[in-house]
């Protein structure tokens, strides 16, 4: 699993601390499985090559993923508007 894909993962596992559900029935074990085969759910959801007993989980619970890794993605492109280094404790 590649770091870019941690949106991913946590679509597909949730994030049981901010009650982000997932996939039910999805853990780390089968997320890690599916994001070593595919770039992301989007490609794994696309193809026929993802295994059956995903299958039936997926199609029944794409939206939900879809809006879990949303939700647990880290925004990275936000305009702060002063410098961090600005506000850091010295002590």
């Amino acid at each position: 699993m590649k770091p870019e894909q941690l949106a991913d993962y946590w679509g597909l596992t949730g994030v049981s601390s901010s009650q982000v559900p997932g996939i039910p029935g999805v853990g780390p074990k089968a997320a890690k499985e599916i994001l070593t085969q595919f770039n992301d759910i989007e490609e794994a959801h696309a193809s026929d090559e993802l295994a059956p007993k995903y299958r039936k989980k997926f199609d029944v619970h794409i939206e939900s993923a879809r809006v879990c890794k949303q939700v647990s993605a880290l925004k990275t492109d936000i305009e702060l508007g002063f410098n961090l280094q600005d506000i850091r404790f010295q002590a």
